[in-house]
Order: C-alpha cells, then structure tokens, then sequence
C-alpha cells in the first residue's frame, strides 16, 4: 500500500459502487451541460438558419435550368464526379510523360507530328472557365457565341495553330472494333479483357521503355485519353484502338478534325459526365488567345499551348473576371470576326453571303473603277438582312480594282477595304501600292461613297453614323511579284485584329497559295470534278 494513498472505505464508496469523488466530479459535468445546453441549442438553431440562408442565396444566384434539366437532381457524390472530371483526364498528365522522355523517344513523336505536345505549357484546366466556354459553345455553328461581344469559329486551322497536331486527309475512325482491340490488348499484355488503365499507359510510356511502334501506339492512346477525348473513368476507352494500328498513318489522320468532331458532340450530350469529355486545352486557349490586354506580352508566333503558360493564362482569367465570379470583363478581338478559310461550310457561306462581294464566285468579273455603283456594294446589305451590320465591329470589303480601263486585256488588282465601326474609320489595305497613291485612293472614294450612302439608306435609325469616318491607310506586309495580291487580300482579312495587322513572311507566299487552293478544292461544297480536270 502507498503511504500518500487513502484506502477505500464504505464511507467513501457510495451506493453507484463508484468512489464519491469520482460520482462528484460526474454530477458537476453533467450539471455544466444542462447550464449550456439551452445555449448549445440556439447556436444550432443559428447555424441551421444561417446555413438555410446561404443555400438560399446561392440558389437565387444559379441561373434558372431549362425545362429538361429541372428534373435531375445532383448529389454530393454527383458534384464530386464533376469536380473529378478534370482530374482522369488531364492535360498534366501528358506534359509529365513528355518531361521524362528520351531523346529517341522525343524524336519519335516529332516524326509522327505530334511534336507541340512536347513543349505543352498550359497543363492545368480551370473549372470555371471550362464550364463557361462549354455553355458558350453553339454545336450547331460550331463556335463561341458570346452574344453581342461576339464570336469565335471552332475551325480545323485554329486547333492545328492551337494544338499544332496532324490534319491530315484521313478521318480518325475513333469507334469499337474487336480486330484492332484484340492487337491492342495482346500488345499491353492483358489476356482478361478488360481495358488498361490510363496509369498503367503512362506508366509504359516511361523513359526506360524502347522508342518503336508500341511506343508510339501507347502515346497516342493516352494523347487521347487525356487531351483530344479525355475520359471521364479510369481505363482507356477501346475506341482509339483502330487509329493506332497503323503507325505509319497516324500523322496521315486528321486529328485537327477529329478533335472539333468530339467537341461538337460532347457538347450536345445532354449527360453531365459528358460534359467535359472534349480539348478543353483547346477551348481555353483559344479564348485567351482572343483577348486584348497589355498586361503580358504573348508572342504571336509558335504552338499556342507551348506559348501560354499556367501563369499567364491565370493571369488572364483574372482580369477576365468580374467582382461577382463571372467572366467577359476584357475586350475582345474576336467579335464577329470570320475566317473565310474555314472547312466548316456554314461558317464560309456566312462570312461570303454577309461579308464579301462574291470575288470567289466563276461570274467575277474584272471592274473599272469608273464602273463601281451602289448595285455592287449593296450585295452587303442585303444578304442575310437580320445580321446587320450595325451590330458588328468589322465588315470587310474585298475589291477587284481594274488597272487598265482604256484596254481590252484587262489587269486586275485586289485590295482590301474595311469598315472598322470599333475604330470609327475607314481602313484601306493594299500589298502593292503605298499611301498616297492617286489610283488607290480615287477608287477606294468611290466605293467608299457607295458604302456611305448604303448605310444611309438602310439604317435610317441607326445609331451609328459613318458620313464622318475617316479614311486611313493601314501598314502591311508587300507583295514582290505581279501575281499574288489575290492571296495578300486573304492574309489581311485572316490577320487583321481591328487593331494591328499579324505578321506573315510574304516569302512563304508559294506555300500560303498552295495550302488555300488544297482548302478550296477539299471544301464540301465544292461540286466540281476538278481531279478529273487535272487528268
């Protein structure tokens, strides 16, 4: 027995069996919970109010759903797949394998086309955003469509400028086959069936793997598991096996395509796991690419996803974001600015009808100035008459200008005319004649008067009032021989922002005219049988 202990005697035991200090010590805790018990109550009374209160506000701030979607009902485990969905298959997981490649193997998807996936920059996905762009993406149009801010064409040209990927002329036969699944499997090693997980494809793609045909078969499986067509599970899916079963077609496919394709259908599932199955990459870039700011100083040349980096595009969204969490806030230089170059045959009818005079048409033919009426400009009033052109920031003005009026062998020359109603002027772009030139200048007045008293006639009650632009002449790149002012017009209307004109080297002109004419001809609404003329 210890000395300082006291020994237990039926005086200090109560009835409880249990020592008195002990059922003391017991009896004050319980009476200090019956004291704060009223005060725990009504703190959880508050808290559930105040928590009420704030599902409330959030829900008035949620913009109310269509009328298909008030019938489902997310979950938290719902909300959590969401989230996740930017998580299977990320672009960062591609930019990972490409850090830890060799040199053969680096020189392996550089032979295959594949090389701007290389130097990846933006590898992190910003929720928000994505989930913006995605409301804003019209399938049918093929486009953002920010409304009275404007809109950006999703075209094949933009993803291979983005993306810098294959746009081959094979399409990418992204569907189920048994034949090319059975390779496919055989060569990962799996005799049970099921399909491979995207980690142990990144895992294979590691730098202690051979740079050959299964190398490369297993990176554009995973390119496509997580950047094209990012899956929303954990496995690959076996539709991307018959693209990969030829190696030596791969960079013959279109990928510049197939990417629109599935974004053009991701955005038309209705499911919400779908939702985020497309280049989200892609989309984002293009949008940041599209904005004006001098905050950071982005090169205009190169990959554009080996140009912007995570940074500058937080950055970016940054400025782009409102005090309440929306975006839009930074002006644009993409607003209702059309690429004729587009395979996308609604988007080139649009900008022809709309835009341009009809140069492209076999009825062209040549103009002397002395001839240019209001019949010829009105073509722009009055094609499509609910997009007018009051709503725009540019209309571009195509002109085929005869040199030599008094001769019957006619000589032709285009230039460019645009209306910037942002700028509120008149912008003249010509690669062959400088500022100041009388030929120049007398007929781009003439067509300019005929813009002018269009515009007064067709809106009347119009705002905007051009009788007082001005006229300016706008620096461009020239041309050095007597044949290619057809195609320099085509660059200004590609590369004129509204603001500045992009660069081009006029050297690479061999090559600009061929990759149009390749276009034209490939052009799904081009019904002339003119391989057969070739022949």
């Amino acid at each position: 027995m210890e000395p300082n202990k006291q020994p237990l005697t039926p005086k200090s035991i109560g009835k409880s069996g249990l020592p008195n200090n002990y059922r003391r010590m017991k009896q004050k805790l319980q009476l200090k919970v019956e004291v704060n018990e009223p005060n725990i109550q009504k703190d959880k009374e508050a808290l559930k109010e105040e928590a009420i209160s704030s599902e409330l506000l959030y829900k008035e701030e949620v913009p109310p759903a269509d009328e298909d979607d008030t019938e489902e009902v997310q979950s938290m485990d719902e909300k959590k797949n969401v989230n996740n969905l930017f998580n299977r298959g990320s672009p960062m997981r591609l930019v990972w394998v490409c850090k830890a490649m060799t040199k053969p193997q680096r020189d392996l998807i550089i032979n295959s086309e594949f090389g701007g996936f290389l130097n990846m920059k933006c590898s992190k996905l910003i929720p928000e955003l994505c989930r913006f762009l995605m409301d804003c993406f019209n399938p049918d149009r093929c486009e953002l469509d920010f409304g009275p801010r404007g809109r950006v064409p999703g075209t094949v040209q933009s993803i291979h400028r983005i993306m810098g990927v294959p746009m081959g002329s094979i399409p990418v036969a992204y569907q189920m086959d048994s034949q090319s699944t059975g390779v496919i499997m055989e060569m990962f090693g799996i005799p049970n069936g099921r399909q491979p997980s995207i980690t142990s494809v990144e895992t294979q793609l590691g730098p202690t793997y051979p740079a050959n045909n299964d190398y490369l078969r297993k990176f554009t499986i995973f390119s496509v598991s997580t950047v094209f067509a990012p899956t929303t599970c954990t496995r690959v899916s076996p539709k991307c096996y018959p693209p990969v079963i030829n190696t030596e077609a791969i960079k013959r496919l279109n990928w510049a395509k197939f990417t629109i394709d599935i974004l053009i259908q991701t955005s038309k599932a209705k499911g919400i796991k779908n939702r985020f199955k497309a280049c989200m990459p892609y989309l984002m870039v293009l949008y940041v690419d599209s904005l004006e700011t001098d905050a950071i100083d982005v090169p205009e040349k190169g990959t554009r996803i080996c140009i912007w980096t995570n940074k500058m595009i937080n950055q970016i969204v940054t400025l782009d974001t409102h005090i309440d969490g929306s975006f839009e806030k930074l002006p644009a230089c993409f607003r209702n600015k059309f690429s004729m170059f587009s395979l996308d045959p609604s988007i080139v009818d649009m900008f022809i009808k709309c835009h341009v005079l009809g140069i492209l048409s076999e009825e062209t033919k040549l103009r002397s100035a002395t001839c240019v009426h209001d019949k010829n400009v009105k073509k722009a009033f009055v094609f499509s008459p609910e997009k007018r052109l009051d709503h725009k920031e540019q209309v571009t003005f195509p002109v085929l200008q005869n040199l030599t009026p008094e001769l019957k062998d006619f000589t032709g020359h285009y230039y460019l005319i645009v209306l910037n109603l942002k700028a509120e002027r008149f912008e003249i772009m010509d690669s062959l004649r400088a500022e100041g030139n009388q030929g120049l200048m007398k007929d781009a007045r003439l067509i300019i008067g005929s813009i002018k008293y269009m515009w007064s006639k067709n809106y009347t009650e119009s705002k905007i009032n051009i009788q007082k632009y001005k006229t300016v002449h706008i620096p461009t790149p020239m041309q050095s021989t007597t044949f290619d002012c057809g195609f320099f017009m085509l660059k200004f209307i590609e590369y004129w922002t509204g603001r500045k004109m992009l660069t081009f080297n006029p050297m690479n002109m061999p090559i600009i005219r061929k990759i149009f004419t390749l276009k034209w001809l490939e052009w799904e609404e081009n019904q002339t049988e003119w391989m057969e003329k070739l022949h």
